[in-house]
């Protein structure tokens, strides 16, 4: 059965570390895609052409140096929506939260890492999906693409995840939309600890 976390779980294990399955990985994405948002599905394919004939450990060099090496592309929603401040934390501490809540398991990556937020946005309630992502995914994502040079091979992908947020909620961006639940709890709680 196909759905909405299906197609997140997907786009998180293409935002993984590649390994050997990842050619997989990215066709299972790109068909997923096809499904259930194929506004990303051009892109899905551009990437898959970029990256063709690479050898794994060229997959990795190219994953290291456009994700891990240049912060400005952190694939870490809470650097690219916090940096280094206080609420970042608070922020990582909610996104822990969330993952347990949905039976996401924790991995070597940060909880506020996409592979962890597009798990988690997938098997939110609608409600709570729109501000999660209005507030807190579609900010951190436009960031990572501004960041991603138009000759890096990955640009395209993370075309496909702004595409995608934005087919599903662009058009709540305008509208006056609750803060995300997770968000509102890091300001509460910073508002608390100054009381």
């Amino acid at each position: 059965m196909h759905g909405f976390d299906s197609l997140c779980d997907a786009l998180a294990g293409v935002l993984t570390y590649p390994g050997r399955d990842y050619a997989e990985r990215v066709l299972r994405f790109r068909d997923l895609a096809a499904i259930e948002t194929p506004a990303a599905v051009e892109e899905a394919e551009t990437f898959m052409s970029n990256i063709e004939g690479k050898s794994l450990s060229e997959l990795e060099e190219l994953y290291i140096k456009t994700f891990d090496l240049n912060p400005l592309c952190s694939l870490d929603t809470g650097w690219q929506l916090f940096g280094e401040e206080y609420h970042r934390g608070l922020y990582m501490v909610r996104m822990r939260e969330e993952m347990r809540k949905h039976g996401i398991p924790e991995t070597s990556e940060l909880p506020d890492h996409l592979t962890n937020v597009f798990p988690v946005l997938g098997r939110m309630t609608e409600e709570d999906a729109i501000s999660f992502a209005v507030c807190c995914v579609i900010p951190a994502v436009n960031k990572v693409l501004e960041a991603v040079k138009q000759d890096n091979p990955y640009r395209p992908l993370v075309q496909g995840m702004v595409n995608l947020l934005d087919a599903r909620y662009g058009q709540y961006v305008e509208e006056a939309v609750e803060e995300s639940p997770i968000y509102s709890t890091v300001f509460a709680s910073e508002e608390a600890n100054h009381e």
